[in-house]
């Protein structure tokens, strides 16, 4: 008896799928991602490579860069369930592509006293910090301080003009902007352009120059470039755009942390100590 035309072409395409499997071989390349070479010579990444947790805060870097997704990323940072709607609102529109990346990081580091560590990469050609805590599982990242999150958006902040300290994880560079309430104040006030970490606009503040606040300010951002740091910003009374603001207080020079006493041995800056100096993020 012969075998049923379906079954032939059945046998035809399960024989074709073999073999082009077997012309396929997974490599693993040297940011730690899976890549497939076809027999052709052309290769993409595998996008259904399994997620290992790993244990090792250099080894949770390392495989948060490499994600295939931002979902992938979840169950690497900590407090996920808090976290993820950030995560989705930051990447979930976006065309995903994992960086190019290289761990700049030596060696596993040893943690603080509260299980901090920091690792530093090269991402993209931008040196970034990632910050890490020990937990029962390994290493987890604290997301929303290793990309500048923040609780309040930039455009909340616009429309609602507070006149009360927001704080603000930024991205400062000196600038020479003076518009609205102070289109007069270039003798006796600093203009520096805020992004986020995202770099969305925020918009420019405005620190007085003779207190120690605008000296630290002025020589932590006089390279012209764009530093992270932590401040305190707020509009002024009856202010006509929420775009220009005060600068009331700086957190941090030297990175995004804030909100614990102590964290990979970075302190907030008070007047009359010598500023933090530092790698940019």
């Amino acid at each position: 008896m012969k075998p049923s035309r379906y079954l032939r072409v059945t046998a035809v395409i399960a024989f074709i799928c073999a073999v082009t499997s077997l012309a396929q071989e997974t490599v693993t390349t040297k940011d730690g991602r899976s890549a497939i070479i076809n027999s052709d010579g052309t290769w993409h990444y595998s996008t259904n490579s399994p997620v290992a947790i790993p244990v090792s805060a250099l080894d949770a870097v390392r495989a948060y860069l490499a994600a295939s997704s931002w979902r992938d990323r979840i169950p690497l940072v900590l407090n996920p369930e808090k976290v993820k709607p950030l995560m989705e609102a930051r990447y979930g529109e976006r065309a995903w592509n994992a960086p190019r990346f290289d761990i700049l990081t030596g060696t596993e580091p040893a943690p603080t006293q509260t299980g901090w560590v920091k690792i530093q990469a090269d991402v993209e050609g931008r040196t970034l910090d990632y910050y890490l805590k020990k937990t029962k599982d390994g290493y987890r990242i604290d997301w929303e301080t290793s990309v500048g999150s923040n609780p309040v958006s930039p455009e909340e902040f616009r429309a609602t003009r507070p006149t009360t300290p927001v704080r603000f994880r930024v991205l400062a560079k000196l600038d020479d902007y003076y518009n609205y309430e102070f289109r007069d104040a270039q003798d006796f006030a600093w203009s520096i352009a805020l992004t986020d970490g995202g770099e969305k606009n925020i918009g420019h503040g405005y620190a007085k120059k003779n207190t120690a606040m605008g000296q630290y300010l002025f020589k932590k951002l006089k390279d012209g470039k764009k530093h992270p740091i932590v401040v305190e910003v707020q509009c002024l009374p009856n202010a006509s755009d929420g775009s220009v603001f005060l600068i009331t207080g700086v957190v941090n020079l030297d990175g995004w942390w804030f909100g614990e006493t102590e964290k990979v041995a970075q302190p907030t800056l008070s007047p009359g100590r010598s500023p933090v100096t530092g790698g940019r993020r």
